[in-house]
């Protein structure tokens, strides 16, 4: 068995089926070590889900902000916050804009705020921390 598996595993490398950035328990790496793939896929996710929070809370109807918020910290949160102390202190500055920026739409739909508004007034209106908040 162990013989299988090591040749399986020599095949692989020999297809170079390696990509550069290993999956292991839902985090992606990389090379750099600053968890690029990681924040993008981290990304991908979130806007699937804020679609979901942006369909409950629609403008004709919709749920109330307070259930609204219950299900982006349900729902949408775990994605950000599943192995943010691995990633988190190693992410470049534009990697935590980027998750900022799709934290800050979460919170819009969830206040109804409108873009203007300040992001310390908006996240103290969602009672939501934001992302550098949590990596700390």
């Amino acid at each position: 068995l162990l013989r299988r598996l090591v040749g399986f595993l020599l095949v692989l490398r020999e297809k170079r089926l390696y990509d550069g950035t290993p999956f292991f328990l839902g985090v992606k790496f990389n090379e750099r070590m600053n968890f690029k793939a990681q924040v993008e896929y981290v990304m991908e996710r979130m806007q699937k889900r804020i679609l979901v929070l942006r369909t409950l809370g629609g403008t004709k109807w919709g749920c109330k902000a307070t259930t609204l918020r219950t299900v982006y910290l349900t729902y949408v949160l775990p994605v950000v916050t599943y192995a943010l102390g691995v990633y988190g202190p190693a992410m470049t500055k534009g990697s935590n804009e980027d998750l900022q920026k799709q934290h800050n739409t979460a919170a819009r739909i969830i206040t109804g705020c409108i873009r203007s508004t300040p992001i310390d007034d908006l996240m103290q209106v969602a009672r939501l921390r934001t992302i550098e908040e949590m990596v700390e």
